[in-house]
Protein backbone atom coordinates (compact mmCIF):
# COMPACT_ATOMS: atom_id res chain seq x y z
CA UNK A 1 0.00 0.00 0.00
CA UNK A 2 0.97 3.42 -0.46
CA UNK A 3 0.03 6.31 1.40
CA UNK A 4 0.16 10.50 1.11
CA UNK A 5 0.34 12.02 4.50
CA UNK A 6 -2.07 15.26 5.03
CA UNK A 7 -0.36 16.79 8.38
CA UNK A 8 0.41 20.40 8.86
CA UNK A 9 1.89 19.44 12.02
CA UNK A 10 5.69 18.68 11.04
CA UNK A 11 6.50 16.79 14.61
CA UNK A 12 2.94 14.22 13.76
CA UNK A 13 3.48 13.85 10.21
CA UNK A 14 7.17 12.55 10.70
CA UNK A 15 5.74 10.34 12.97
CA UNK A 16 3.12 8.46 11.30
CA UNK A 17 5.00 8.49 8.72
CA UNK A 18 8.02 6.43 10.79
CA UNK A 19 4.59 4.29 11.78
CA UNK A 20 3.45 3.11 8.70
CA UNK A 21 7.22 2.46 6.98
CA UNK A 22 7.47 0.48 10.50
CA UNK A 23 4.18 -1.72 9.10
CA UNK A 24 5.45 -2.14 5.41
CA UNK A 25 3.47 0.80 4.33
CA UNK A 26 5.28 2.98 1.06
CA UNK A 27 4.57 6.78 2.26
CA UNK A 28 4.52 8.12 -1.36
CA UNK A 29 4.60 11.82 0.36
CA UNK A 30 3.87 13.60 3.33
CA UNK A 31 2.90 17.08 2.89
CA UNK A 32 1.71 20.01 5.46
CA UNK A 33 -0.67 22.12 3.07
CA UNK A 34 -3.60 21.84 0.50
CA UNK A 35 -1.13 22.71 -2.71
CA UNK A 36 1.63 20.05 -1.42
CA UNK A 37 -1.41 17.90 -1.20
CA UNK A 38 -2.73 18.62 -4.72
CA UNK A 39 0.73 17.50 -6.28
CA UNK A 40 1.20 14.55 -4.21
CA UNK A 41 -2.20 13.41 -5.36
CA UNK A 42 -1.77 14.22 -8.90
CA UNK A 43 2.24 13.02 -8.96
CA UNK A 44 2.16 9.58 -6.66
CA UNK A 45 -0.96 8.59 -7.03
CA UNK A 46 -1.19 6.66 -3.77
CA UNK A 47 -3.88 4.01 -2.75
CA UNK A 48 -4.73 6.27 0.30
CA UNK A 49 -4.74 9.29 1.82
CA UNK A 50 -4.09 9.91 5.98
CA UNK A 51 -6.37 12.96 7.14
CA UNK A 52 -6.15 13.98 10.47
CA UNK A 53 -9.67 15.53 11.01
CA UNK A 54 -9.30 16.69 14.45
CA UNK A 55 -6.43 19.03 13.53
CA UNK A 56 -7.54 19.85 9.75
CA UNK A 57 -11.56 20.07 11.29
CA UNK A 58 -14.46 18.48 9.95
CA UNK A 59 -14.72 20.93 6.54
CA UNK A 60 -11.21 21.21 5.74
CA UNK A 61 -10.86 17.37 5.77
CA UNK A 62 -13.77 17.00 3.78
CA UNK A 63 -11.98 19.32 1.19
CA UNK A 64 -9.49 17.27 1.29
CA UNK A 65 -11.00 13.89 0.51
CA UNK A 66 -12.90 15.61 -2.45
CA UNK A 67 -9.21 16.88 -3.33
CA UNK A 68 -8.39 13.17 -3.37
CA UNK A 69 -11.75 11.67 -4.89
CA UNK A 70 -10.64 13.61 -7.84
CA UNK A 71 -7.47 11.16 -8.29
CA UNK A 72 -9.82 8.19 -7.59
CA UNK A 73 -7.77 7.98 -3.76
CA UNK A 74 -9.16 6.90 -0.67
CA UNK A 75 -9.05 8.82 2.36
CA UNK A 76 -8.54 7.02 5.96
CA UNK A 77 -8.59 9.43 8.77
CA UNK A 78 -5.84 9.64 11.64
CA UNK A 79 -7.41 9.40 14.73
CA UNK A 80 -5.86 8.18 18.12
CA UNK A 81 -7.52 10.25 20.22
CA UNK A 82 -10.34 9.15 22.56
CA UNK A 83 -14.18 8.92 21.93
CA UNK A 84 -15.14 12.16 20.96
CA UNK A 85 -12.74 12.45 18.32
CA UNK A 86 -13.70 8.84 17.37
CA UNK A 87 -17.22 10.02 16.59
CA UNK A 88 -15.39 12.92 14.70
CA UNK A 89 -13.63 10.85 12.73
CA UNK A 90 -16.42 8.57 12.49
CA UNK A 91 -18.63 11.70 11.22
CA UNK A 92 -16.16 12.41 8.38
CA UNK A 93 -15.78 9.02 6.67
CA UNK A 94 -19.49 8.74 6.86
CA UNK A 95 -19.70 11.83 4.40
CA UNK A 96 -17.34 11.32 2.46
CA UNK A 97 -17.25 9.11 -0.61
CA UNK A 98 -13.89 7.98 -1.18
CA UNK A 99 -13.62 6.73 2.70
CA UNK A 100 -11.34 3.57 3.00
CA UNK A 101 -10.94 2.84 6.61
CA UNK A 102 -10.67 4.69 10.07
CA UNK A 103 -7.66 4.31 12.29
CA UNK A 104 -9.38 4.00 16.42
CA UNK A 105 -6.98 3.99 19.50
CA UNK A 106 -8.74 0.93 21.15
CA UNK A 107 -5.86 0.66 24.09
CA UNK A 108 -5.96 3.35 26.09
CA UNK A 109 -6.28 3.92 29.88
CA UNK A 110 -8.93 1.56 31.67
CA UNK A 111 -10.81 4.87 32.49
CA UNK A 112 -11.24 6.30 29.51
CA UNK A 113 -14.85 5.75 29.59
CA UNK A 114 -15.99 7.61 32.66
CA UNK A 115 -14.93 10.59 30.74
CA UNK A 116 -17.56 10.60 27.49
CA UNK A 117 -21.73 10.53 27.97
CA UNK A 118 -21.36 7.73 25.12
CA UNK A 119 -19.14 5.16 24.27
CA UNK A 120 -18.48 4.15 20.99
CA UNK A 121 -20.11 0.78 19.79
CA UNK A 122 -17.86 -1.02 17.39
CA UNK A 123 -20.10 -4.13 15.85
CA UNK A 124 -18.37 -6.62 13.34
CA UNK A 125 -15.70 -4.10 12.75
CA UNK A 126 -17.74 -0.96 11.97
CA UNK A 127 -18.31 1.77 14.15
CA UNK A 128 -21.56 2.82 15.25
CA UNK A 129 -22.58 6.50 15.09
CA UNK A 130 -23.90 7.53 17.93
CA UNK A 131 -27.85 8.87 17.42
CA UNK A 132 -27.51 11.88 20.02
CA UNK A 133 -27.46 15.42 18.63
CA UNK A 134 -24.30 17.33 17.53
CA UNK A 135 -21.43 14.11 17.77
CA UNK A 136 -23.57 11.98 19.56
CA UNK A 137 -21.39 11.64 21.80
CA UNK A 138 -20.22 14.64 24.86
CA UNK A 139 -17.74 14.64 27.51
CA UNK A 140 -18.49 13.73 31.25
CA UNK A 141 -17.07 17.09 32.67
CA UNK A 142 -17.71 15.56 36.68
CA UNK A 143 -15.56 12.41 35.69
CA UNK A 144 -12.46 14.81 33.87
CA UNK A 145 -12.61 16.49 37.34
CA UNK A 146 -12.03 13.55 38.88
CA UNK A 147 -9.22 12.82 37.55
CA UNK A 148 -7.41 16.57 37.25
CA UNK A 149 -3.60 16.39 35.74
CA UNK A 150 -0.76 15.19 37.84
CA UNK A 151 1.74 18.19 38.62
Amino acid sequence: MRAVIAEDLTLLRDGLARILRAHDIEVAAAVGDAVALAQALEEEQPDVAIVDVIWNGLLESAKIASMADVYEINVAPHNFYGHLCSAISATFSAIVPNFRVMEIDIDSAPWRDEFYTVVPTIENGEFILPTGPGWGIDINEKAVRARPPKQ
